[in-house]
């Protein structure tokens, strides 16, 4: 696996300008980065993909209309919904920084699960099973050499190399599955 550490990802704009985004990895039919919510509007659409949405910094609330709004944070687990349907976002002070995975519906599925991996901890190959991505919200993982810390990734298929929690981690599992009918 190798290191995509926070601080090397470039912000770029939003398709709709509302906000920066970091691209982290894109795999066959799928996209994960990371998004600055700093100001209310609406998030851009993308047609045809699904998007996993989970808050690792501060709060926003995501209306979908009248009777749909949802309010998330760091301890709710990930969001799915249709990747056109831009939800109208409201972000809490100072802002929000989310984690996005966007997969292509219908040929693709995907995943982001948070653990909680305790210090001391060796994780190996048959525990990360079809995972492309490690991201590390809070805490400390070493993996060949390379220390990833909050805000870093782990991204790769190929799994030689063991991670080692080097302090108590909270960690967001990205899996990218193609689907077969």
């Amino acid at each position: 696996m190798r290191l995509v550490g926070f601080a090397a990802l470039a912000p770029v704009p939003w398709r709709n300008g509302g906000g920066l985004t970091r691209e982290i990895a894109v795999a066959p039919g799928a996209r994960l980065s990371l998004a600055d919510i700093e100001r209310d509007g609406p998030f851009s659409s993308f047609e045809g993909l699904d998007r996993i949405f989970v808050v690792v910094q501060g709060a926003v609330t995501l209306s979908f209309g009248p009777a749909d709004v949802v309010r998330l944070d760091p301890g709710v687990a990930p969001l799915e919904f249709a990747g056109e349907h831009a939800p109208q976002a409201a972000p809490g002070a100072p802002g929000c920084r989310a984690l996005n995975l966007l997969v292509e519906r219908g040929r693709h599925g995907g995943s982001l699960r948070r653990e909680t991996w305790p210090a001391g901890r060796r994780v190996d190959a048959q525990d990360l099973a079809g995972v492309f991505a490690v991201h590390v919200q809070d805490g400390l993982l070493g993996c060949g050499g390379a220390r990833a810390r909050a805000g870093d990734t782990l991204v790769g298929d190929e799994r030689e190399d063991a991670i080692d929690v080097l302090a108590d981690s909270v960690v967001l599992l990205a899996r990218v599955a193609t689907r077969f009918d």
